[in-house]
């Protein structure tokens, strides 16, 4: 018996009957819903959804002529259904037809720095880099330090240039630096945000494009098929 057909290849009822063998067996796999249930039949139905995505991707290196690489980190797989992300998360070729369908994806300039006025609590937080003395001796035995700008002096070290030495009472502080904290790198954040989605994107058209269901193997939440119970 055939469940599903990907390029015209079958995906045959003993692939899905082992799969979901592994699943029960697996840990936690005692509190999948039983055989023969409205449940039980929509897990065999998301399981031919992972096995249809698995194929398409291993039918996707070959066209493409992509060695396994392994599968897909979490982070990649979170625009995605559980289904597609479960697959992406056992196929040997995911990496691999991710960076392939993705690598034309870009983010501009002006979307990260739109993200990063959105955010200022991304940006990391401002230091001064100070060498100080006080009355005449060096503080930090005379190596500079980093001042913070509700630290003591750092509105006066904050609105001062660099290069620039203060005279604040017995204290004199000689800016040398700027720098940050350092926040999460933006632009490679939303570089990866984009890829997701592009590839949920892509991954949906093929699976539209490719994939052919028997009658009983419908997708779980194809509100035609008998079991789906998911109501507005």
């Amino acid at each position: 018996m055939i469940a599903a057909w990907v390029d015209g290849e079958p995906i045959g009822l003993d692939e899905v009957d082992a799969e979901l063998g592994e699943r029960r067996r697996a840990p936690g796999g005692h509190a999948l819903p039983a055989p023969g249930t409205a449940e039980g039949r929509q897990l065999r139905r998301w399981v031919v959804q992972v096995l249809a995505v698995r194929s398409v991707l291993a039918h996707e290196a070959d066209r493409r002529g992509l060695a396994a690489s392994g599968p897909l980190p979490g982070t990649d797989r979170l625009a995605l259904g559980s289904a597609a992300a479960a697959a992406l998360a056992g196929s040997p070729h995911a990496a691999a037809v991710f960076g392939a369908a993705t690598s034309g994806v870009t983010v501009a300039a002006a979307e990260v720095d739109a993200c990063r006025a959105a955010n200022p609590e991304l940006a990391g937080e401002e230091l001064r880099l100070v060498r100080h003395t006080r009355a005449g001796r060096p503080v930090n035995g005379g190596r500079p330090y980093l001042v913070r700008r509700d630290d003591l002096h750092g509105d006066l070290v904050f609105a001062a240039r660099l290069g620039t030495v203060l005279d604040a009472g017995p204290d004199r502080l000689e800016v040398l630096d700027a720098t940050s904290t350092g926040g999460p790198d933006l632009s490679a954040m939303l570089l990866a945000a984009a890829r997701s989605r592009a590839f949920a994107r892509w991954l949906d058209l093929q699976l539209r494009d490719r994939v052919v269901l028997a009658p009983g193997f419908e997708h779980p939440g194809d509100p035609a098929q008998p079991d789906h119970t998911h109501r507005h």
